[in-house]
């Protein structure tokens, strides 16, 4: 009976040995646990840095130079509105027709329209007036530094006449030949036969052509000299009309 007792009072220690055993294997674990369980940090998007806004450039206003008016042209006459109408239409019949025989064909033929036929072309040279009137007031109230200045007129050259070259001494005298040849040439035709007839007489091949190209040359001096004396004389008589 005593060890009965004994066994039972001794059973319920191994009974709470077993069970501190478990409560500390449990309590190992937790702690275990939470040493291997690291916090999740929540990522936070971090917006990107706002573009850097350049320094806007200034807006510089472009200064327009004012536009210079031509002077407009001279009113058309009645005769130059006729002779605009008939010179196209008579090129389209001719075309080979030369611009001084159209020129005197409409002269001719304006001379020979009545009054009432004239009327038309004044009634146009009329308007053109009006045209000329209305651009002469816009010419003229511009600023005068905007004018379109006066082109000075060359003065023309009244002395002797002046030193003619080889050139044109051996021209003058090859086209003569050429055209009693061929009187039917073109002048584009004759100054290309002149032409290739200079440039050979030039390389002096031969002892013709070194001999007329010498009998030029002479010419040529001779007109030289005869310019020199003539323009002496001529230049002492401007000063004489200076001085007075």
């Amino acid at each position: 009976m005593q060890q009965e007792t004994h066994q039972q009072q001794q059973t319920p220690k191994t009974e709470t040995k077993k069970t501190s055993s478990k409560k500390s294997k449990s309590a190992s674990k937790k702690k275990t646990s939470k040493k291997e369980t690291t916090p999740v940090v929540e990522q936070v998007e971090v917006p990107p840095p706002a573009p850097v806004q350049e320094a806007a450039t200034p807006v510089v206003q472009k200064t327009t130079k004012p536009v210079a008016i031509k002077k407009p042209k001279k009113t058309r006459s009645p005769y130059n509105c006729y002779s605009m109408e008939q010179h196209p239409i008579l090129k389209k019949k001719d075309p080979n027709m030369p611009f001084g025989d159209i020129q005197k064909h409409i002269s001719t033929e304006w001379k020979k329209l009545t009054d009432a036929q004239k009327e038309p072309y004044v009634n146009l040279s009329a308007t053109d007036k009006e045209r000329f009137n209305t651009e002469m007031e816009a010419y003229n109230s511009q600023p005068e530094e905007l004018k379109a200045t006066k082109k000075k007129k060359k003065i023309k050259y009244t002395g002797p006449k002046r030193t003619q070259s080889i050139y044109m001494l051996y021209k003058h005298d090859i086209s003569a030949v050429i055209k009693k040849a061929s009187p039917e040439i073109s002048f584009g035709d004759l100054q290309k036969q002149v032409g290739v007839k200079w440039t050979e007489l030039k390389k002096k091949e031969t002892k013709d052509a070194t001999k007329e190209y010498a009998k030029y040359e002479k010419l040529h001096l001779a007109d030289k000299a005869r310019f020199e004396k003539e323009f002496a004389v001529y230049k002492k008589a401007q000063e004489e009309q200076q001085s007075q």
